[in-house]
């Protein structure tokens, strides 16, 4: 199992930040001052993690450079219908 800070950014370089998480994925200082915005969730395990939607957005490309008619069920079709169906292991960010 493994935990993901949403909210949180890595420290500068030559920066270091102390931090204290409970049960519940409060993060805080390490004075125990809860910080805002922050949050500790547990990622259940996982094989390896890509971008889906970007994934998608290349089969989307590749079907419509196809030299014959794609019907309703193409292997990009199909392919689609399997990167839409996948599970989420990590919800995607604001950032995109």
């Amino acid at each position: 199992m493994a935990i993901l800070i949403e909210g949180m950014e890595m420290p500068k370089e030559d920066e270091e930040i102390i931090i204290r998480i409970d049960s519940f994925g409060t993060v805080m200082t390490e004075y125990a001052l809860p910080i805002v915005g922050v949050k500790a969730v547990p990622v259940q395990p996982h094989g390896r993690l890509i971008d889906a939607d970007a994934l998608y957005s290349y089969i989307k490309d590749e079907q419509r450079k196809c030299n014959y008619p794609c019907d309703g069920w193409s292997e990009c079709q199909v392919a689609l219908g399997f990167v839409n169906s996948a599970p989420t292991v990590i919800s995607a960010s604001e950032e995109g």
